[in-house]
């Protein structure tokens, strides 16, 4: 019996979790087609790489990262680590969005000028 009211609970519950996301779901709308513009043989080709190529970054090239880059282990494999290297390996950074090397730099410079004045 128990059981039983323990069940319709749970479904009772995962009911309203399901109406409640699906009411707070924004409609979503995929980029307009244009005949001619959207469909480049090589931007065909960049569909099918591009997962290929984020597979083989999270699955190969950040943990070989990770390994080299272990303290200890950094010497032994030669790793030096950028100004922006912070350890966070696994998190998705869009290329767009993240800081560059070159501004960091640029930031230090900046202040070691405003030191000597």
């Amino acid at each position: 019996m128990k059981t039983k009211a323990r069940l319709t609970r749970t479904r009772l519950a995962a009911g309203i979790m399901m109406i409640a996301m699906l009411g707070l779901a924004i409609p979503a709308e995929a980029d307009r087609y244009r005949r001619g513009a959207s469909h480049p043989p090589l931007r065909i080709v960049s569909y099918v790489l591009h997962p290929v190529g984020i597979a083989l970054e999270y699955g190969v090239m950040r943990p070989i990262h990770w390994v080299v880059s272990q303290p200890h282990l950094d010497i032994v494999f030669g790793h030096q680590p950028a100004l922006d290297d912070d350890g966070t390996y696994f998190e998705w950074v869009h290329g767009d969005y993240s800081p560059s090397i070159a501004e960091e730099r640029k930031r230090q410079r900046e202040a070691a000028a405003e030191g000597e004045e």
